[in-house]
């Protein structure tokens, strides 16, 4: 009981380092999903190779440095998420106190938006940084201490705020969804720390009205209040990186409630919490597992039951909820407020290390195409054929083949032949069925959930 007692005082430092082996040594272990991160990776590896002016920049660094794969086009991300960590906790330990700064830095990192935001390819990490940089600047300018740090953050907040319209007027516009759908994303995206939002609520009232007039209070209020209206307002015409804006003052915000409501001993609320989220995770890995082995050695299982296919490695998704689910019950059980934080942002961390790893193959199979194109296109084809596809699906095989020849189809006809190459083989990618008609019969054509490859050996066989 001693050495364990003597080993608490590091588990902070295990608590900071988890966050950073979750960011940066998961980024390379799934393929791209969603167009938007498939068009970010493709532009860094074109900005690398050609060259640019823009946002690309940022992130095209990487590229160049270890090359064009999935490791490079997402580390630039990871790096800002962690550099916007170090920066609310300097804001809020600066103006707050240590233990509200390292709450602060540790919600805003196991947040799960936050993670697969900052676990994506592109650079809209940036801009989020810059929107923080304004926010904390205005924070250090307005709150109380010596004059030369107040005028330096008012010249942070103004260089920040420059960088920021820089990024907007030149970068990309974030993707945009039905406002309900966004909010309820934005909305999930908050968890795990959704649970304790009446807890925090409740320790700004302990705070009282002082607490509330503080520069560290307002204006990370504030700042969460015009994300959320810019949010709503204009919706798909925000920049690259705006819809995470908002969670590095609410994680100061959050940190700052859940602080004083443990500092008043009550901690009644949370400890509901955590039972709950132990009874939940409790039979999870026994079902999990005896599911899959289940199905591996009976075959009896219905396969719409069946999570992981038949050569899947289901022991790490087991694995991750056993040891979350032995943090959470060493955070439901410690009585001391500020290690009962540091167990839950550990076990949340242990479950997010797993994730990439853990999604099973029929989710990707939906989402992320670059595996299909990858054999289609470079195993079933010759060296260099002649590629045209629709511009939605352009950039993904841009970036799979690491090709700037593909052509873009806009599908108003036959493809024609391109002239001076009229023997070599010509490959149309499409996501649209409805393109099949459009085409002369083809030789054959592979098909992918809803991506298809149709091939021609020549463009004189039309048959």
């Amino acid at each position: 009981m001693f050495v364990l007692e003597s080993m608490k005082r590091y588990y902070r430092y295990l608590a900071f380092a988890l966050p950073a082996v979750l960011y940066v040594g998961t980024i390379w272990q799934r393929p791209l999903f969603f167009p938007a991160e498939i068009n970010a990776a493709e532009l860094l590896r074109r900005t690398a190779v050609a060259g640019g002016n823009g946002v690309a920049l940022l992130g095209s660094w990487s590229v160049k440095l270890f090359g064009a794969n999935l490791f490079a086009v997402r580390l630039p991300n990871a790096l800002v998420v962690l550099l916007t960590a170090l920066l609310i906790r300097a804001v809020a330990s600066g103006c707050g106190n240590r233990k509200t700064g390292d709450a602060a830095a540790l919600i805003y990192l196991t947040t799960f938006f936050v993670f697969a935001f900052g676990t994506a390819a592109g650079t809209g990490a940036f801009f989020t940084l810059f929107c923080s940089g304004v926010a904390a600047g205005l924070i250090r300018a307005l709150s109380d201490g010596k004059l030369p740090v107040r005028i330096a953050g008012g010249a942070g907040a103004a260089v920040s705020a420059a960088l920021a319209v820089w990024y907007g007027m030149s970068g990309g516009a974030a993707p945009g969804f039905v406002l309900w759908k966004t909010l309820l994303f934005l909305l999930a995206g908050m968890l795990p720390w959704l649970f304790f939002a009446p807890a925090a609520l409740k320790g700004f009232r302990l705070g009282g009205a002082a607490y509330r007039k503080q520069p560290i209070f307002l204006i990370p209020a504030a700042a969460v209040a015009v994300w959320l209206a810019a949010v709503i307002l204009w919706n798909g015409r925000l920049p690259d990186g705006a819809p995470a804006a908002g969670f590095p003052m609410l994680a100061i915000l959050m940190a700052g409630g859940l602080v004083r409501y443990g500092e008043a001993g009550d901690l009644v609320y949370v400890n509901t919490v955590l039972r709950s989220l132990v009874r939940i995770f409790l039979p999870l890995p026994l079902l999990l597992f005896l599911l899959q082995a289940a199905a591996r050695f009976t075959g009896k299982v219905p396969p719409e039951f069946v999570v992981y296919g038949r050569n899947e490695n289901y022991f790490m998704p087991v694995l991750a909820l056993v040891v979350t689910l032995v943090w959470l019950r060493m955070a439901e059980r410690e009585y001391r407020q500020q290690l009962k934080f540091v167990f839950f942002c550990v076990g949340v961390a242990f479950l997010l290390l797993a994730a990439p790893g853990s999604l099973p193959q029929r989710m990707l199979r939906g989402v992320a195409p670059e595996p299909f194109l990858g054999m289609v296109l470079e195993s079933r084809l010759d060296a260099e054929p002649v590629i045209v596809a629709r511009p939605g699906v352009r950039a993904a095989v841009a970036w799979t083949l690491k090709r700037d020849d593909v052509r873009q189809w806009t599908g108003d006809g036959g493809p024609e032949e391109p002239a001076g190459v009229p023997s070599r083989t010509l490959v149309v990618v499409t996501d649209d069925r409805r393109d099949l008609a459009k085409l002369p019969d083809p030789k054959t054509y592979f098909r992918f959930g809803r991506w298809y490859v149709v091939c021609y050996d020549s463009l004189k066989e039309k048959r």
